[in-house]
């Protein structure tokens, strides 16, 4: 498996002190952290209007705000359950695909592709040892003139998600409607990474993709040193953000093999991070943008250790966050029924309903004195409790 690199085609470059970072193992999801769900922010009630103490008022009458609610808990119900069938159908597709890209992701295509990546990286170790000596400000042209237009769009999603912060409490209904519209967002956004992972391993999966990229690095690395001496800001760019990030994506964990990639060649622009999350593996979490270039790719890793990757992406992972979605989905179309439900109480007609009900709730046999009352003090009293009032 690793002859190759054990006996390298050449003596130089030595293997670097500080490695530049690989791929994790597969894992089996036994260290992967739950998926954390905000707790929505509670709505305070209305202040409670406190009767006239002056007044013996009736029990006030019953309201349908119980149905209501019901219909709204059993429309949700509803709905996450019609998503989860259609889910189970986009597993079986999934499922398809991952036996399909197993099929050909044979051991002998693995070992293959694992010598093709270990020749190129030493190629790639001593394609860099030329173009620093080139170009020896090389990361100083990253850091003045490339970092600034990624720190433009690092700021950009700062100020148009705020890190997927979502502020702590909620004063009226537009606001909890907002929350929640936020929350399904942010994880909508975690689905897209997984999903977008997910099709990297299956379709059309490892054997096809790192086959692909095999050939696309090898040329561009050809281009790169003829490109090197004539076009040396082309070079650099190609070198630092095409050739070394999209074979690194690839590379097979380094409990395996090692890079003689030096890690200096992979940090810069420290404003451009991310958020991993890679306890399966592949990192699912918030990529650099500098990862974003790339976008998700498979990576070298044993035959073997295949479906104990995507089942720990579809169990730990996507499934966690596909409802996590569909609650967060329930919870904004209740938000926005009872927005729809209130308004419609305070709108146009308002007036006339509010005669109707009005009128209704008053008896048409009033009492005003109770049948207790004995002295026509008490009685007098309870018929004009308010002071300074004449019985004319």
């Amino acid at each position: 498996m690793s002859d190759a690199y054990r006996r390298p085609p050449y003596d130089c470059p030595p293997p670097p002190e500080h490695p530049a970072p690989q791929p994790k193992p597969p894992a089996d999801g036994s260290a992967c952290q739950p998926i954390v769900c905000p707790t929505p922010p509670v709505l305070p009630e209305p202040p409670v209007c406190p009767p006239d103490e002056h007044c013996k008022c009736p029990k006030p009458p019953s309201t349908p705000k119980c149905i209501e609610d019901l219909i709204l808990k059993h429309g949700a119900d509803t709905s996450i359950a019609e998503k989860a069938a259609k889910f189970k159908l986009e597993l079986d597709e999934l499922l398809k695909q991952a036996k399909a890209a197993s099929q050909k992701y044979t051991r002998t295509k693995y070992e293959e592709l694992e010598k093709r990546w270990i020749e190129q990286d030493f190629a790639i170790a001593m394609l860099l040892s030329r173009l620093i000596c080139i170009v020896p400000c090389w990361r100083c042209v990253i850091e003045c003139y490339v970092c600034p237009l990624l720190t433009q769009l690092r700021d950009a999603e700062i100020l148009l998600y705020d890190n997927d912060k979502l502020y702590p409490d909620v004063r009226d209904l537009y606001d909890e409607q907002y929350w929640h519209n936020r929350d399904r967002q942010i994880k909508e956004r975690r689905v897209g990474r997984i999903e977008k992972v997910l099709a990297a391993w299956t379709n059309p999966g490892p054997a096809e993709t790192i086959d692909t990229i095999l050939n696309e690095t090898k040329e561009l690395a050809g281009a790169i040193s003829t490109a090197m001496g004539k076009e040396p800001a082309k070079a650099i760019y190609d070198t630092f953000f095409k050739l070394i990030p999209k074979h690194l994506a690839i590379a097979p964990p380094a409990t395996f093999v090692k890079t003689r990639i030096e890690e200096q060649f992979t940090r810069f622009c420290g404003c451009d991070i991310g958020e991993p999350d890679d306890c399966c593996g592949p990192d699912l979490g918030k990529l650099t943008f500098r990862q974003r270039l790339v976008g998700p790719l498979p990576y070298l890793v044993d035959p073997n250790e295949y479906y104990k990757l995507i089942c720990c992406i579809v169990d730990k992972r996507y499934d966690k966050a596909k409802q996590a979605v569909w609650k967060a989905e329930a919870a904004e179309a209740s938000a926005s029924a009872r927005i729809k439900t209130l308004l419609e109480r305070i709108g146009p007609e308002w007036k006339a309903t509010f005669e109707k009900e009005a009128t209704g709730a008053i008896p048409s046999e009033l009492k005003c004195c109770g049948p207790d009352l004995d002295d026509g003090e008490d009685r007098d009293r309870d018929r004009y409790p308010y002071p300074n009032r004449s019985r004319s």
